[in-house]
């Protein structure tokens, strides 16, 4: 549960079901270890109070799931796991038509957002990006420094741009096997050492992207990532160091 308890601050709590999927109690602040299992050798931990204001809401990142794009109406057709509009679904027009964007926003429903690119496939791994990895990899604080911003709003304005911009940045983060100071984010020449990739792949706490949460690789994705490295960025140039 996420509960805005005042303008700038977020209050986070997690609820653990019994057994009979019956009655849920509040969890620990620190969280609950091994809960549930996810596959056959790895299990589901309630994550801590903290932990979740990490991603989901703490003062320098947004709740998840509610930005333009991932409201949007105009759906990629070829997102990873995409899930199609239903009668049910919560769609920007349905917020601007019941009045809850404020101030109204009918633009948002003559022009739904996209990333603006010409690539499909640029077009579904920046949706991708932009969903796991903005709310944190936003173009400030800290984070500015080693990754550039994967907001949603950088891909409505220039999609190509993001790509690009990827495309032989050093990183500060080590992928094992490369020399100091050569480590990048998206190496066209050596996909398989983009540390993109190598964190996406990655569950060891000390390296995996996202950092919390996940115990699982996400393995479409990782082969989406692959296939745009090798077939789409190849033929981009690089960015300025």
């Amino acid at each position: 549960m996420l509960w805005k308890s005042t303008a700038a601050d977020w209050i986070a709590a997690s609820y653990l079901w019994n057994d009979e999927q019956t009655e849920a109690t509040l969890a620990s602040d620190l969280g609950e270890p091994d809960v549930a299992p996810v596959s056959s050798n790895r299990r589901h931990s309630i994550p801590s109070a903290s932990d979740c204001l990490a991603c989901h809401g703490a003062k320098r990142t947004e709740p998840l799931g509610f930005n333009p794009l991932q409201l949007s109406t105009d759906r990629d057709p070829n997102a990873i796991h995409e899930e199609p509009i239903s009668a049910s679904s919560v769609t920007l027009r349905t917020l601007v038509h019941e009045g809850l964007v404020s101030p109204a926003r009918p633009d948002l429903i003559g022009a739904p957002p996209r990333v603006r690119t010409a690539s499909p496939a640029t077009r579904t791994m920046l949706g991708y990006l932009s969903a796991n990895c903005g709310s944190c990899h936003r173009g400030d604080g800290d984070i500015a420094i080693r990754v550039p911003s994967l907001r949603y709003d950088q891909m409505l304005r220039d999609g190509d741009a993001v790509a690009a911009g990827l495309i032989g940045r050093t990183t500060s983060w080590r992928v094992p096997g490369v020399r100091d100071g050569a480590s990048v984010l998206i190496d066209t020449g050596a996909p398989e050492s983009s540390a993109m990739l190598v964190r996406m792949r990655s569950r060891s706490p000390s390296s995996q992207m996202p950092p919390l949460g996940t115990v699982l690789r996400d393995e479409a994705a990782i082969e989406a990532m692959r296939q745009w490295i090798v077939r789409d960025l190849a033929a981009r140039p690089s960015s300025d160091r």
